[in-house]
C-alpha cells in the first residue's frame, strides 16, 4: 500500500487490481508432422488454410506419404494447424554459384560420376565412398569448375560411421598436405588443367568398413551463391537471372523463375546490392538481408572474400540444380518432429494428427503421439488404423492389432477406420485411399467451432466429413451391423456411409480400457479445457499469501467459470473446495494450498432405446406407465 501521509500534499492514485478471471483458450488448434515436397525442415509453421498450405508445403503427392492428404482435410474446417516437415540428413537443397563479372556467367562446381548437393552456407559438397580394406584409401574424381586459387577442404572423414575429423589443406589448385586426428598423408595430387584430384589416406578401418571422405569446394570467383529456400527436388524446377545492373549505385536484380509445364514463370524480383547501403526510403539493400527470410523460394549466401564493389554479370534465367529429396525418413525422423511440441510452456495445441505413420508392424509415431499428449496433460491424439488390417479380415485383423499388436490403454487417444478413398485431384488419382485423421481432426475442429469443443465429435449433426479439394468417394470398407458391434467394443470408432445422409465419424471413444467416464472423447477434451483455463488462472497465485481472502478470491473465480460451463452443458454439476477444510494448518504450514475441483461430466448419447409399447382399445396410458416406472 502507498504511503500517503507523512511526505510532500499531493493526491496519490494507487491501483490494485482483483479482476482476474478464468479465461478459456481456443481448442482446436491442430498439429501434424510428416513428408512433404518442400518446406522448412523441423520447424512449426502455423498454416491457416489450404492455400497457404499447398503454397509453401507442396501439392500432396503420394511419394510423400500422407500427410499433406490429411493436413488439406483438417483445414477445411480448422483455421490454425501447425505443420513440421521432416526429412533425412541427406536432403540437400538446389544451388547455382553466381561469379564475379571477370569470371562471366554463373558456373556450378561439379564432380563427376559422385554425389554433390549444397551445404546451408552455400558451397558444394562432394561425398566420396570407398569400402576400406586394408590401411590405405584412395578418393579420387574431378572437380569440374574450378579456377586457380580455387578451395577445396576436406570437411570430415568418416570411418565405420565414426567420424575422425576434419583435415588441414591449403587452399591452391596444386598438392596438398594433409593432417588429421587419426589419419596421416601419404599423397595428394590435382591437377591444375584436369581439375583431377587424388588423396591417399592411410587409416586403419576393419576389413569391408565404409569410409566416407566430405569435401567442399568453392570456386575463387564465387560472388555470391543462390539457394533453394530448403532442400528437396523442388529447388530444381527454379531459375534465376541477373539484370538490370548499375555500377553506379552498386546495384543489380536478382529475378526469380519457376518453370511449370515447360514455361519460366516469374515468381519475384529483388534490387539488391553487395553493400551494405539503403535506398532513397531509407531501407536496406544488402542482398542477404533483402532476399533471405523474406520469401518462400532462395536464400543467397554472399562472398564476403570478395571486395562489396564486385558485380556480377547479367545472365538469363538459369536453373539451380543438386536439390535431393533424400532417403527414406525414419520413425526417429518424424519423433524428432514431434518433439519440438513436446514442451506446453512453448506452444498450445489440442489435436494431433496421426497422418498416416502406422503400420500392421510398427505403431512407434503412434507411441509418440500418445506419449505426448499424456505429458503435456492438454492435448488429444487422432489414431489411424494400419491400412494392412483393413484388407482380408477387417474386423478381426483391426480388433487383433488394436488389442495385441498395439495395445493402448490411454484416455488421451482415439483410433479411427477405415481408410477413406478420394478423388486426388491434385495428381488426377480416383479412389485413392487416405487414412482418416485428417478428416476425423475436420469433425473435430467443427464441433468445437459449431458448438463446443465437449460435445462428441461424430453423428449426423457435426460429425458428416467434408471433401473440399480432396472429393471424398467411398470408405475402404463398409463394415456390417456385426462388424460395427466388433470394433466398437474393441475401442475402434469407425466411419459410417449412410445413404442420403452421408460419411460421418461414429464412435467418440477413447483407448481407455477402463469403464469410466475417461473411456470418451468428450470428457476428456472437456478436463483439458479446465486444467489448461484453470492452470493460467492459478499461477498468477504462485507466491501470494495463504490467507482466507486468497481462498475465497479462488473458489468464486473458479465457481463463476465452471457457472459457464455448465450453461454450455459441459458439466450437470460441479463443487470446489478451497478453505478451511482441505487446507489445515499442515498444509498452509508446508506452502502448499489445495484446490480440489468435484465435477460431474455432461455424458453422450451412444445407444438410444425407442421401444413401442401396444394396448389394448381404451387402456388407461397413465396407469400403463406408472406400473412400468421402476421402484
Amino acid at each position: 500500500m502507498v504511503n500517503v501521509t507523512g511526505g510532500r500534499p499531493g493526491v496519490f492514485q494507487p491501483e490494485t487490481d482483483i479482476s482476474q478471471v478464468v479465461r478459456e483458450a481456443a481448442s482446436d488448434v491442430g498439429v501434424i508432422v510428416g513428408t512433404f515436397p518442400r518446406g522448412p525442415i523441423n520447424k512449426r509453421i502455423l498454416i491457416t488454410n489450404t492455400g497457404d498450405m499447398n503454397t509453401l508445403f507442396g501439392d500432396p503427392n503420394p511419394s510423400f506419404g500422407y500427410a499433406s492428404y490429411c493436413a488439406n482435410c483438417a483445414l477445411e474446417t480448422m483455421n490454425q494447424l501447425y505443420v513440421t516437415r521432416v526429412a533425412a540428413p541427406d536432403a540437400l537443397s538446389s544451388a547455382l554459384i553466381v561469379n564475379d563479372s571477370a569470371a562471366g556467367t554463373a558456373t556450378e562446381l561439379a564432380t563427376n560420376g559422385l554425389s554433390e548437393g549444397i551445404q546451408e552456407v552455400g558451397i558444394a559438397t562432394v561425398s566420396l565412398i570407398n569400402t576400406g580394406d586394408g590401411v590405405t584409401t584412395v578418393f579420387a574424381g574431378t572437380l569440374g569448375g574450378a579456377e586457380i586459387d580455387s578451395i577445396l577442404s576436406i570437411e570430415d572423414i568418416v570411418v565405420g560411421g565414426t567420424s575422425v575429423g576434419p583435415l588441414t589443406v591449403d587452399t591452391n589448385v596444386m598438392p596438398w598436405t594433409i593432417a588429421g586426428p587419426g589419419l596421416t598423408g601419404t599423397s595428394s595430387t590435382l591437377d591444375p588443367n584436369t581439375k583431377a584430384f587424388s588423396f591417399d589416406f592411410a587409416v586403419a578401418p576393419a576389413t569391408g568398413e565404409e569410409i566416407q571422405a566430405f569435401f567442399t569446394a568453392e570456386s575463387a570467383d564465387r560472388l555470391f551463391t543462390v539457394a533453394a529456400e530448403n532442400p528437396g527436388l523442388w529447388g530444381n524446377a527454379l531459375k534465376v537471372a541477373v539484370e538490370n545492373i548499375n555500377a553506379t549505385d552498386s546495384t543489380f536484380e536478382l529475378v526469380v523463375f519457376e518453370t511449370v509445364d515447360g514455361t519460366d514463370i516469374e515468381l519475384q524480383r529483388f534490387l539488391v546490392s553487395r553493400k551494405m547501403q539503403l535506398d532513397g526510403f531509407g531501407r536496406q539493400q544488402y542482398l542477404e538481408d533483402v532476399i533471405n527470410g523474406n520469401n518462400i523460394y532462395i536464400r543467397v549466401y554472399d562472398n564476403l572474400a570478395q571486395v562489396d564493389t564486385e558485380l556480377p554479370q547479367a545472365f538469363a534465367a538459369t536453373n539451380l540444380s543438386g536439390g535431393d529429396d533424400g532417403s527414406a525418413i525414419s520413425n526417429g525422423d518424424v519423433i524428432e518432429g514431434w518433439d519440438i511440441y513436446s514442451n506446453k510452456q512453448d506452444i498450445q495445441i489440442d489435436i494431433l494428427i496421426n497422418g498416416g505413420f502406422v503400420s500392421d508392424l510398427d505403431f512407434t509415431v503412434q507411441s509418440k503421439i500418445k506419449s505426448l499428449c499424456e505429458s503435456r496433460d492438454d492435448c488429444f491424439g487422432i489414431l489411424d488404423a494400419p491400412f494392412e488390417s483393413l484388407s482380408m479380415f477387417p474386423t478381426t485383423d483391426l480388433t487383433d492389432w488394436r488389442n495385441t499388436t498395439q495395445n493402448f490403454n490411454s484416455s488421451y487417444v482415439a483410433l479411427y477406420a477405415p481408410w477413406c478413398e478420394v478423388y486426388d485431384s491434385f495428381n488426377d488419382s480416383t479412389n485413392f485411399p487416405i487414412p482418416p485423421s485428417g478428416f476425423v481432426a475436420q469433425v473435430f475442429s467443427r464441433r468445437a467451432n459449431n458448438t463446443e469443443a465437449w460435445f462428441p465429435p461424430a453423428g449426423f449433426n457435426d460429425g458428416i466429413i467434408d471433401s473440399g479439394l480432396l472429393p471424398f468417394t467411398r470408405l475402404t470398407h463398409r463394415y456390417t451391423d456385426g462388424q460395427q458391434d466388433a470394433v466398437y467394443s474393441n475401442g475402434v470408432n469407425f466411419l459410417l456411409t449412410e445413404p442420403g445422409t452421408g460419411t460421418a465419424v461414429f464412435g467418440d471413444k477413447t483407448q481407455q480400457t477402463k469403464a469410466s467416464a475417461l473411456d470418451r472423447i468428450n470428457v476428456r477434451r472437456l478436463l483439458n479445457i479446465l486444467k489448461r483455463a484453470m492452470r493460467g488462472f492459478l499461477k498468477f497465485k504462485l507466491f501470494e499469501l495463504n490467507t482466507e481472502f486468497t481462498r475465497a478470491d479462488i473458489t468464486q473465480a473458479l465457481t463463476d467459470f465452471l457457472n459457464g460451463i455448465v450453461a454450455r452443458q459441459g458439466l450437470t454439476d460441479f463443487r470446489v473446495v478451497c478453505n478451511d477444510i482441505n487446507n489445515p494448518g499442515s498444509v498452509i504450514d508446508n506452502n502448499q494450498l489445495n484446490v480440489d475441483v468435484y465435477i460431474q461430466p455432461t455424458r453422450s448419447i451412444n445407444f438410444i432405446k425407442n421401444e413401442f409399447i401396444i394396448t389394448r382399445t381404451g387402456v388407461d396410458f397413465d396407469q400403463i406407465i406408472n406400473a412400468r416406472i421402476p421402484e
